[in-house]
């Protein structure tokens, strides 16, 4: 099963993970509860590590949108599945 991290979890004050977001750099968070978010740690793992390699914005970026289409795809297979 994979981990659900919360904001306070990815280890970057919030204002940055924000700034990045908006950037399209880091994953959005997804609603947990009504008044907690959090992002999969293996997600957050691979842009850190991408990163960390000295990877382009532009990969970063292309990771990210990955990152959300895999998110859009499990929604929809699981729908289908109801």
């Amino acid at each position: 099963m994979r981990r659900v991290i919360r904001r306070k979890d990815t280890g970057m004050p919030m204002t940055t993970v924000w700034d990045v977001q908006q950037q399209g750099l880091y994953p959005r968070f997804f609603k947990i509860t009504t008044r907690t978010a959090g992002l999969y740690e293996d997600e957050h793992d691979r842009v850190i590590k991408l990163r960390a390699s000295g990877a382009s914005d532009e990969q970063i970026k292309s990771l990210v949108n990955q990152i959300h289409q895999e998110r859009i795809d499990a929604g929809n297979e699981l729908l289908e599945g109801l």
